[in-house]
């Protein structure tokens, strides 16, 4: 068993008043403390003592709300654009790859339409009728006037 006891320390002639009054005003408690050293978190903490229950209780729930609404939102958001662009991805890309096959038999049928023409050209014929300036044309056929060479 415990007993207790009263205990009077000797203070050596210290008078109890004096033994709590300090001059000493540049401790080293007081001289450690910055207000540069004090981060932003640690100032809201120091709100919790001045700011009361039920108003910290009315921001906390509002600010909850507005995160979990925030949550919410950003996790719609990113379906809608996921369902986008795997839509977009599966219905136009075969459009696309068409369209770009259509255009190279476009391009193809230009260029051997031109190569006709060219070999046309060079055989002297415009459509069966012998070119003007050309080996075996009649000296007087008028130049076709729908056929002018590049550059001219």
């Amino acid at each position: 068993m415990v007993k207790l006891s009263n205990y009077q320390e000797d203070l050596d002639g210290v008078d109890s008043a004096d033994e709590y009054q300090t001059t000493d005003y540049g401790s080293d408690a007081e001289s450690d403390y910055s207000v540069a050293d004090e981060g932003l978190l640690d100032r809201i903490a120091a709100l919790k003592d001045i700011v009361a229950p039920e108003t910290r209780y009315a921001i906390s729930s509002k600010v909850a709300s507005a995160a979990s609404f925030g949550k919410a939102a950003a996790k719609f958001l990113g379906n809608a654009a996921w369902v986008i662009s795997t839509t977009a991805l599966i219905m136009l890309a075969p459009l696309v790859m068409e369209l770009e096959k259509e255009t190279q038999m476009v391009m193809f049928e230009k260029e051997q339409q031109m190569r006709d023409q060219s070999a046309q050209q060079m055989l002297g014929t415009q459509g069966g009728a012998a070119v003007p300036g050309m080996p075996g044309a009649p000296v007087g056929a008028k130049p076709a006037a729908s056929l002018v060479p590049p550059g001219f």
